[in-house]
């Protein structure tokens, strides 16, 4: 069963984490493209997996593999933070 969490930053903020779900791609895939962008400038940054910008159907046939579980982390309705464990 799928469940979520909401935790309060230091700052004050609620974030909740939650699964990743289908609804959820547009933003995933916006929030990797920023990514990919900072990894250009911030070779420091911990961005581990892509080399080029990741399009929509290489978001969705990557998640439909089931090898991965996926959470996001969502302040109000912008993804702010996003996890893969294999």
């Amino acid at each position: 069963m799928a469940r979520s969490a909401s935790f309060r930053t230091s700052d004050g903020r609620s974030l909740l984490l939650r699964p990743f779900g289908p609804r959820d791609a547009p933003a995933l895939l916006h929030f990797a493209n920023a990514m990919f962008d900072q990894k250009r400038t911030n070779r420091d940054l911990g961005v581990v997996s892509f080399d080029k910008e990741p399009t929509m159907v290489e978001e969705r046939e990557f998640k439909e593999r089931k090898e991965v579980v996926s959470v996001t982390a969502f302040d109000g309705r912008r993804l702010v933070g996003h996890c893969n464990i294999k």
